[in-house]
């Protein structure tokens, strides 16, 4: 089975919205429940910088190290 290149160069503008759809929504779901969970302020202000500026990666690094 190969890759119709073509085929996807035509979805590339679907893709993108798709993508970013989906980075807006992980950084709203993350960002709520690193308000609503973190107790220092700065901390929660940090963490909420980190998943805007980075979506995908920020929502990561803060599962694996942000959550108690």
């Amino acid at each position: 089975m190969s890759i119709d290149w073509q085929q996807l160069r035509d979805m590339a503008p679907e893709l993108s919205v798709i993508s970013l759809a989906l980075q807006i929504l992980v950084a709203l779901l993350v960002s709520a429940h690193v308000i609503l969970n973190k107790r220092d302020v700065r901390a929660a202000i940090g963490w909420t910088g980190l998943i805007f500026f980075s979506p995908f990666f920020g929502a990561l690094i803060y599962y694996v190290f942000g959550v108690n």
